[in-house]
């Protein structure tokens, strides 16, 4: 035998002798971790989830084969809190839900076990969950509305809303009409505007918006109740597009709805309305030199009668074509009772002021009847105006 072969057969016995050793220290190794027989696990819990609540929260998972598990472990808090729930006998595929109450507002991670009727206990499963409470409340606020008109001749309340926040639900409105008669009302996020007949002047409306912290939400957050103010008596054909009565059937007429003075006629027996643009606005305007189209006194009002309150009248030349070119005199004017005053005799008036402020406040400590809107002297030529709305408001 050969030197070459002679280190062959030593090689080869050396790494025999390493392998075997090796099978022994594996063996030794399974026995030490196998003493006291196999470790066996109850089914996993699987496709858990949470709802989450107000001071309490919802969950849920899967088990899908339930013949042998008798129980569920929850854990929370870091293992401080545990809740045990009982699992049906004899259900082979289950749901299994539980409601955990009285919790602390804040996030969770709950910790899942099930135990089989051997004692097993399954791997931990886990599930984040979120519980609101006061913390949130105190976040909500209702949904705004942009105002709130009053028709007094058809005694209508009409609320134009804001858009509701993603997380709304509606809005649940309480109000008492003309009659005493008391109603409840839902009012869904698309609804923009609500319309309520029969209302009272003084009359309550009441709402309050309803919210979901989250979609899957077991529990409806509600702000606190809010009262509907009217902000704005609702004129008849007060904004634009103004609507025409009388009209050439080109450009010049008569605002619908509204009372037009014969001096304020000098667009060939028309005026008080000016359909330039393709649309409509209050206007008066004196183009030419000629003494034949002045304007002394035009008159453009309506005559209502309001219950007490402090009320302002406001009229807008500042959207789309309307303004005002004046050098005369131009008023936006309330005057007590069915009579629209001269620009020269406003001393009684109730209040007035000139287009460049067209603002007035007024106040009512009775019901009394008025007269309000636009007047105008114009002598000179070249001058105008052109009034995009008239608004009445209620401020208290």
């Amino acid at each position: 035998m050969t030197k070459k072969s002679i280190h062959i057969l030593l090689l080869s016995g050396l790494m025999l002798s390493l392998g075997l050793f090796s099978c022994d220290k594996m063996e030794d190794f399974h026995s030490e971790f196998l003493q006291g027989g196999e470790i066996i696990y109850s089914e996993k819990p699987d496709s858990t989830y949470s709802f989450p609540g107000k001071d309490r929260i919802k969950l849920g998972w899967l088990l899908v084969s339930a013949s042998r598990v008798t129980q569920c472990a929850v854990y929370w808090n870091a293992g401080e809190n545990m809740k045990m729930v009982e699992v049906p006998a004899g259900e082979d595929s289950v749901w299994v839900e539980t409601l955990l109450e009285d919790m602390e507002e804040k996030s969770y991670i709950f910790e899942i076990y099930t135990l089989d009727k051997d004692g097993n206990r399954s791997v931990k499963v886990e599930e984040f969950g979120v519980v609101y409470g006061e913390k949130y409340q105190a976040t909500l606020s209702n949904r705004d509305y942009l105002n709130a008109k009053y028709s007094l001749d058809e005694n209508r309340l009409t609320i134009d809303w804001f858009p509701a926040e993603e997380n709304a639900v509606g809005v649940e409105a309480y109000y008492v009409d003309k009659s005493g008669t008391s109603h409840e009302l839902f009012i869904p996020n698309e609804k923009e505007q609500t319309v309520i007949e029969n209302f009272a002047f003084e009359g309550e409306f009441r709402y309050k918006t309803l919210l979901l912290p989250d979609e899957k939400a077991i529990d409806t957050f509600y702000t606190e109740s809010q009262s509907v103010k009217i902000t704005e008596i609702d004129l008849k054909n007060s904004n634009y597009p103004i609507q025409h009565g009388e009209w050439d059937g080109k450009r010049w007429g008569m605002p619908k709805d509204w009372i037009v003075s014969e001096s304020a006629k000098n667009q060939a027996g028309y005026g008080g309305f000016d359909g330039t643009d393709e649309g409509g606005y209050f206007s008066m305007e004196k183009w030419t030199e000629n003494e034949e189209d002045k304007i002394i006194n035009g008159k453009i009002y309506q005559v209502m009668t309001l219950p007490p309150g402090t009320y302002q009248l406001k009229a807008n030349f500042s959207d789309g074509e309307a303004g005002f070119d004046v050098k005369d005199e131009a008023y936006l004017v309330v005057t007590p009772g069915n009579n629209f005053l001269n620009i020269d005799d406003l001393t009684p008036a109730l209040g007035y002021a000139s287009f460049n402020q067209a603002e007035v406040e007024f106040t009512l400590e009775e019901e009394t009847e008025i007269s309000m809107g636009l007047i105008t002297t114009f002598e000179q030529p070249y001058q105008y105006f052109r009034c995009y709305s008239v608004r009445l408001l209620k401020t208290n």
